[in-house]
C-alpha cells in the first residue's frame, strides 16, 4: 500500500500564503494519494495538535489522517480491541453509552428499526443465543 515515515519538517517548505491566506502542505498526501496537496492552514482542513509550536495543527490533512488511523486499526487489530475494551469498560463511558440509548429507546428508533429489519434481528439473536461471555469476578 504505502509507507509512512517521520520526517522533521521545515516551516518553509510546508507554509505559504496565497492571497492573504496561509496554507499548509499535507506532510502524507503525496505518499498515500501520489500527489501535493496544499490547503488552507486551519481546524476545518487539519487536526489540532497543541505540542506544535509553529502553527498548532498536525502535519497531515484529516483525510490523510484518516486513512493513517484505518491502515493502523488493521494492522494491529488485537492492539485495537485492547484499547477499545479499556476504554469502553470506564464508568462515564458507560453511562454516557446508556444515555444516548436511553434517549434513541424514548424516540421509538429501536422498535422502528427491528419492525424494518426483522431478518437481521433474527440472525442477531441465533449468533447470540450462543455466544460465551468474558466477565471478570469483578463484573
Amino acid at each position: 500500500m504505502f509507507i509512512i515515515s517521520k520526517k522533521r519538517y521545515k516551516y518553509e517548505e510546508y507554509h505559504k500564503e496565497i492571497d492573504n491566506v496561509l496554507y499548509k502542505k499535507c506532510a502524507y498526501h503525496e505518499e498515500i494519494f501520489g500527489e501535493e496537496k496544499w490547503l488552507p492552514c486551519n481546524e476545518d482542513y487539519f487536526y489540532k495538535n497543541p505540542k506544535n509550536k509553529s502553527d498548532g495543527l498536525y502535519p497531515e490533512c484529516k483525510e490523510c489522517a484518516k486513512v493513517k488511523s484505518i491502515k493502523w486499526s488493521k494492522e494491529n487489530y488485537e492492539r485495537r480491541k485492547e484499547i477499545l475494551s479499556k476504554s469502553q469498560s470506564k464508568p462515564e463511558r458507560r453511562d454516557y453509552v446508556n444515555g444516548i440509548k436511553k434517549k434513541q429507546k424514548e424516540r421509538g428508533m429501536f422498535t422502528k428499526w427491528r419492525r424494518e429489519n426483522k431478518d437481521k434481528v433474527k440472525e442477531y439473536n441465533k449468533l447470540r443465543y450462543h455466544k460465551k461471555h468474558k466477565i471478570s469476578n469483578k463484573e
